[in-house]
């Protein structure tokens, strides 16, 4: 791994702590808080400052938190961790020596003390990780994935529509969704929102993401078509209300549809079902950006079809867009004490 810090300048040497060991344990093992606290017969708020860093256990609690993992983890679970830690050791600054006699231990509880025994002593360095991109590099990597989240579901769909003569297409003649067509539009507008988000995720945590994700996708894709099963338009359209009022009770009511119901199911996979205040804010801003963006195009007082078109795109993109915001916050307030406890 030194050759590998050596030559590799994208790559960056940080300090391998105990909280960094802690996270990634935390996070293989699916390990709450409250249980690790109960098992050591300790407060909560102990544990996380072992997570934060601002605390660490002494030596003599490694054993213990080695035998929790043992006790309360699946078997799957047991053989991430300790690829992980297997991984976390070869890229550590140690002798040799040192490395490959951590390396052949056979039992888990041993590698992991090892590890933990690592993560307390002076000088050790290792690559985390993601930290090899700089302060410009992420937030322009989150810009590019919150772009390919809002634009490659209508780019899919509408190549959809041209490879199978489909009449749904921008710029149709408005026909509507029905049943299976229904059922594809919502798989193929939803998978891209949250895929960028296992590569966000924080590190060591990639994992924990797929279930969130195909709750994510599953739940979508159903409310899509339970939404152009219902024939929500053509009963606003019934009513006999103005253009602009029929047009925001349809985003209200679309928006609403395509994102509070997929969102809430991930933020409870995410955050083990303790919703937080701050979820109320997550399930609603992307009905209330939907809203605003249609408000705005109304300002373009011209009634022609290129207009119609540029509200409906419009409205879609930043949908989808605050959508993507909304999971990666779900996922950030997901490790908040509040929540992962």
């Amino acid at each position: 791994m030194e050759k590998v810090l050596k030559t590799n300048h994208r790559t960056e040497k940080k300090r391998f702590t105990f909280d960094i060991l802690f996270r990634i344990m935390l996070d293989d093992t699916g390990l709450k808080i409250s249980t690790i606290a109960t098992e050591l017969n300790r407060e909560r708020s102990l544990i996380y400052k072992w997570r934060s860093g601002t605390s660490r256990p002494p030596g003599s609690y490694f054993p213990l938190i080695a035998e929790i993992i043992i006790k309360h983890v699946t078997e799957t679970r047991k053989q991430i961790l300790e690829n992980d830690l297997r991984e976390l050791v070869c890229n550590v600054s140690i002798p040799r020596d040192v490395r490959e006699r951590i390396l052949a231990l056979e039992q888990l509880a041993d590698l992991a003390i090892e590890c933990m025994s690592l993560s307390v002593m002076s000088g050790i360095e290792m690559v985390v990780p993601g930290d090899n991109r700089n302060n410009i590099q992420q937030p322009v990597l989150i810009i590019v994935c919150a772009f390919f989240a809002a634009v490659t579901g209508g780019v899919l769909w509408n190549v959809l529509n041209h490879i199978f003569h489909w009449p749904y297409f921008i710029g149709s003649a408005g026909e509507s969704l029905h049943g299976l067509h229904a059922l594809i539009w919502g798989l193929v507008t939803t998978v891209p929102i949250p895929l960028p988000l296992l590569i966000l995720t924080r590190s060591g945590g990639w994992r924990r993401q797929v279930v969130p994700m195909i709750l994510f996708i599953t739940t979508g894709s159903l409310a899509a078509m339970a939404f152009f099963s219902l024939n929500i338009r053509e009963i606003v359209e019934s009513i006999g209300w103005s253009y602009q009022r029929q047009e925001i009770t349809l985003v209200v009511i679309y928006s609403i549809f395509l994102s509070i119901p997929p969102l809430l199911a991930s933020s409870l996979a995410l955050s083990r079902g303790r919703l937080v205040p701050k979820h109320i804010l997550i399930l609603f801003l992307p009905s209330v950006i939907a809203l605003f963006s249609l408000l705005i195009t109304f300002l373009i007082d011209r009634p022609v079809v290129e207009i119609v078109q540029l509200r409906g795109f419009l409205v879609g993109f930043m949908l989808r867009l605050t959508v993507f915001f909304s999971l990666l916050w779900a996922d950030e307030l997901s490790h908040s004490p509040s929540v992962s406890g």
